[in-house]
């Protein structure tokens, strides 16, 4: 079998927190919403001082898939997490490799 290759490196894998907007648009007393905390992990494709790009999915192409775009202003945590050992896959439960 062909081995092929996606082009993931230079990319960390970081958990990022951040702050959301909100809506609510229930009849009730008041004006008050608190916004959201969300939290998504992801390959740190790109960073400006403005935003931040996270991407789920890489093809063999370059192309990527499940972009999500984070204002840094809105940003709490990010960490990078992950490691750089891959695992052997032979279905079921992964094994490492010896």
């Amino acid at each position: 079998m062909e081995k092929r290759t996606t082009r993931t490196r230079g990319c960390p894998i970081v958990e990022v927190e951040w702050w959301d907007a909100a809506t609510d648009s229930r009849w009730k007393d008041g004006y008050d919403v608190d916004p959201g905390h969300c939290a998504a992990t992801g390959y740190l494709a790109t960073q400006t001082k403005k935003k931040l790009v996270l991407v789920t999915t890489f093809g063999e192409s370059g192309q990527t898939c499940a972009r999500f775009v984070i204002p840094k202003d809105w940003v709490s945590k990010m960490r990078r997490v992950g490691t750089s050992r891959w695992v052997e896959w032979r279905g079921g439960r992964p094994r490492k490799r010896e």
